[in-house]
């Protein structure tokens, strides 16, 4: 998670221990975590028809990148 943690705070052009850096660290996690081995899990994605390839993935990076970058413009709170 460090190195994630880095990764974003460069991308948030800010110090690691800024508080958007574990919040958006979570946020990645959280959605990873739908696709690791869990009865839940495993509903909600048959559910939705989801499955765990790249086309998911690159959505995933996508959709995170597009929420970093808009909390770049933000600045700590």
């Amino acid at each position: 998670m460090d190195d994630l943690a880095a990764i974003v705070a460069e991308l948030l052009d800010c110090r690691v221990d800024d508080p958007r850096v574990p919040a958006c660290v979570a946020s990645i996690h959280a959605q990873w975590l739908l696709f690791g081995p869990s009865q839940i899990a495993s509903r909600f994605r048959a559910k939705l028809h989801l499955r765990a390839d790249a086309a998911l993935a690159d959505h995933i990076a996508t959709f995170s990148l597009a929420g970093i970058h808009a909390l770049a413009g933000v600045g700590a709170r």
